[in-house]
């Protein structure tokens, strides 16, 4: 049982004291954040997952490097689990105090496209490590991991290596809350974390220690040693990899990079277009079509009128879908990657119309088969 378990299921029954003040903090927010709470943890949220994952966690342990190095006070953290009667009592609960804390919670999807390669992947796992192993105090960094039961469902393997990295990996409560702080009569803050610890490590291989290794041989100026640690890490990583459980490609919550490439090639960006037409043929995230029934088991898109021209009307993520096509429901949409949309619509003679909110509406941009075979023949791509 975890600790927000219990509060709340039974928080109608817990009276909090003249005094005390208790505050929750919510961990999955529509962007990625970084935060120092009251108390001293650093709460970073990644936002939900898209088609820019890399781009967005190395700017976010950028920038949760860099707040740790300003000066802040120790944590005050609960040391046991419990439920929230337990840290309103006259007599202090007992603590861990800890110079440096830092919340992590890893929205959906979010770890989609580190594990495309395998320097991807032990870029992943470097940097969980320095952000604990960066000597700021005499200690580590505590890190924590909060993610959702489907996560931990989904990428369990990939999560297990960050516990490997002697990291807690949780399940967040229901309601996603994150972090319980309660500030005593006295001023001091007690904070406690969500959830309760959900994976075990890895089985056969320890990235804690490959990186501990890794560093003492960096300090020592070691190059041939830096080299082969390397080499064996990756050659384990392949394995790893190679075995993994294939799944079927889901739809983004949130795709900010295509996203971009429609809105600046609606308005006209030449490069944004040719930019768009490479996403469509290299990537296979599925859109999202708008179906009118389902006919022997198959979805029939509803077509539009655009221009004169017949168009499969798709969207780029979850998010624009809820937004433009509440009424369908995310059961009326059918999911199918860009490649395979623009061979119905070359066999149909449509075009394919990208749609995603705009400040002003709607905007979409109209995508031809015959400009994505053209930019295919120039790439060297068969059609």
């Amino acid at each position: 049982m975890g600790f927000l378990d219990w509060f709340r299921r039974d928080d109608a029954f817990v009276r909090v004291p003249d005094g005390f003040l208790v505050k929750t903090w919510p961990g999955e927010l529509d962007a990625p954040s970084f935060t120092y709470l009251d108390g001293g943890v650093l709460l970073a949220s990644t936002g939900p997952g898209g088609d820019m994952n890399v781009e967005v966690l190395r700017a976010l342990f950028d920038a949760v490097e860099k707040a740790l190095l300003r000066p802040h006070a120790p944590v005050r953290l609960a040391a046991k689990r419990g439920p929230l009667s337990s840290m309103l009592r006259t007599e202090e609960p007992e603590l861990a105090l800890i110079d440096s804390v830092v919340a992590w919670t890893l929205q959906d999807g979010i770890l989609d496209g580190w594990s495309e390669t395998t320097l991807l992947l032990q870029e992943l796992l470097r940097r969980f490590h320095r952000v604990g192993s960066e000597r700021r105090s005499v200690e580590r960094t505590v890190q924590v991991i909060l993610v959702r039961k489907s996560f931990l469902d989904d990428a369990s393997w990939m999560l297990r290596l960050i516990r490997g990295l002697r990291i807690d990996v949780r399940e967040l409560v229901p309601d996603g809350t994150a972090v319980v702080e309660v500030q005593r009569p006295d001023g001091a803050i007690v904070s406690a974390l969500a959830g309760a610890p959900a994976l075990e490590e890895v089985v056969g291989f320890e990235p804690s220690l490959r990186n501990e290794k890794r560093d003492l041989a960096e300090a020592r100026g070691d190059r041939a040693a830096l080299e082969r640690l390397d080499e064996e890490e990756r050659r384990e990583l392949e394995r790893i990899i190679r075995s993994r459980p294939l799944k079927r490609p889901r739809p983004l919550v949130h795709a900010l990079l295509l996203r971009s490439l429609i809105v600046q090639s609606a308005g006209g960006d030449v490069g944004s277009r040719e930019k768009l037409h490479r996403y469509l043929l290299e990537r296979t995230t599925p859109l999202l079509i708008p179906t009118l029934r389902m006919s022997g088991g198959l979805a029939q898109s509803a077509l539009e009128a655009v221009g004169g021209e017949r168009a499969i009307a798709a969207f780029p993520d979850v998010l624009s879908a809820r937004q433009l096509a509440p009424s369908e429901g995310e059961g009326q949409l059918a999911m199918m990657p860009p490649i395979e949309v623009l061979d119905i619509a070359r066999g149909a003679n449509l075009v394919l119309v990208l749609k995603v909110p705009g400040k002003d509406g709607p905007v979409s941009a109209i995508v031809r088969p015959a400009e994505i075979d053209a930019h295919a023949s120039g790439q060297g791509r068969p059609n």
